[in-house]
């Protein structure tokens, strides 16, 4: 009896050869994707708790101030009256003493200032309709906010990331600077009532902002946020 046996292939063809690239190269695109997603998210977490810090040291001074903000926008001013001047006074000394660089103040995604000790998230120094804020310029330059006086503290975002054309934070969100768009298009903030939270360019836009800088490029881009 003749024997019939069915012929294998010797190797891979041309074409399972090309489907097989085509199939790593899609996982490993994907894996990238996987791994860049789970990176962001864990820098905005890092971002947000920052800003938590930065936001509560502010408070903590409102407080002992008699419910009332004062701090200075003006660079000539009193450094101690800065909003990170502030905000360093009321760090507890163990936090300083292991992060003494104030890295604290700025957000991981952000590019290197150099001296992290004069930079900070942005403070929001404009009024706010929507929350119910005015701050009142005082004689000696500074700004003063009252909260007993704003209407609805989950609605006025008082630390934020902050950006200028250049990419770099400002801590004051005034004149050229604006938020900046560091977590997948939001900008992540800290709120009057102790709060913190994700901003998108909607809420941004019902929060009183016209603009901000999209920083995911490295030159950052001035967009137009949506008007309620």
């Amino acid at each position: 009896m003749t024997s019939h046996r069915s012929a294998s292939p010797s190797g891979f063809t041309l074409v399972e050869l090309l489907v097989a690239i085509v199939i790593v190269a899609l996982l490993s695109v994907s894996a990238l994707a996987v791994a860049r997603s789970a990176k962001a998210r864990a820098q905005s977490a890092e971002c947000l708790a920052q800003i938590r810090q930065c936001g509560s040291a502010l408070l903590r001074d409102t407080v002992e101030n008699h419910g009332h903000l004062r701090l200075s926008t003006d660079p000539s001013g009193d450094l101690t009256n800065f909003p990170f001047g502030v905000i360093a006074n009321q760090l507890e000394p163990e936090l300083l003493e292991t992060r003494g660089d104030l890295t604290l103040m700025h957000c991981p995604t952000a590019p290197d200032p150099g001296e992290y000790h004069v930079n900070c998230y942005g403070v929001n120094f404009a009024d706010s309709p929507y929350a119910g804020v005015t701050w009142v310029p005082e004689e000696s330059g500074l700004m003063r906010l009252t909260l007993a006086s704003v209407k609805y503290p989950g609605r006025f975002p008082l630390v934020m990331d902050s950006c200028n054309a250049k990419g770099e934070e400002e801590f004051q969100i005034v004149g050229s600077t604006r938020p900046g768009l560091r977590h997948l298009g939001k900008a992540n903030a800290f709120f009057l009532d102790g709060s913190t939270r994700s901003l998108g360019p909607a809420e941004l836009g019902r929060a009183g902002f016209t603009d901000a800088f999209d920083c995911e490029d490295s030159t950052p881009q001035l967009v137009a946020l949506p008007q309620p």
